[in-house]
């Protein structure tokens, strides 16, 4: 079977965050080494796994990351660079669900 077919994720779920996103993102997928890719330009994300699934579980880190340590942070903290990151995150992201707060 091929699983190299394109991740287009609408949302995207890691530990106790759902990000619920305005439009799919689009990434590539290619297998590699014995590993399956995942690209997405936009935010400069590359992770790898064994399979599609471990390599989906990476992407949603590494999306998770970059909303950490960019989305709330002060503009006067980030490089130019980092503003138009934060800039993308926020117009993709049209809610974040919290599912720890939830009863």
């Amino acid at each position: 079977m091929d699983d190299t077919y394109p991740y287009t994720p609408d949302y995207i779920k890691f530990s106790d965050k759902i990000f619920l996103l305005n439009n799919e993102l689009q990434c590539e997928v290619e297998f590699e080494n014995d590993n399956y890719l995942i690209r997405n330009d936009e935010f400069d994300i590359t992770v790898w796994g064994e399979t599609r699934e471990e390599a989906v579980e990476a992407f949603s880190f590494s999306f998770y990351s970059l909303y950490v340590n960019f989305h709330n942070e002060s503009d006067k903290n980030l490089s130019e660079g980092a503003q138009s990151l934060k800039g993308k995150l926020k117009s993709i992201i049209k809610q974040v669900i919290d599912e720890a707060k939830k009863d």
